[in-house]
C-alpha cells in the first residue's frame, strides 16, 4: 500500500494576504520541498513518506531549497 502524508497548511495571525514560503524535507529519502504558504489554506501530498520536519533555526540548512529557509513557530493542528 502507497502511504504518505497530506499536508495541509496556511499562515495564523498575521493580515489577510500574508505569504512567505518554508521548506520541509521528508525523513527516509530526504526530499526537500519548498512551499509557496499565504492566509490561505493548501494541501500538498508527501507520497510516500511517514514523516518530515521543517528547516528552521534547530536545523542546519543543507538540502534547503533557495529562500526556503524562513523563521517562524510552528502548530501542528493533527485533525485525525
Amino acid at each position: 500500500m502507497d502511504s504518505g502524508i497530506v499536508l495541509k497548511y496556511h499562515w495564523t495571525g498575521v493580515k489577510e494576504g500574508f505569504k512567505m514560503p518554508f521548506s520541509i524535507e521528508t525523513i527516509g529519502d530526504i526530499k526537500s520541498y519548498r512551499l509557496e504558504s499565504s492566509t490561505v489554506e493548501q494541501d500538498t501530498v508527501l507520497a510516500n513518506t511517514q514523516s518530515f520536519t521543517f528547516f528552521n533555526m534547530m536545523k542546519l540548512p543543507v538540502n534547503c531549497p533557495h529562500n526556503g529557509l524562513t523563521y517562524y513557530w510552528t502548530h501542528c493542528g493533527n485533525t485525525r
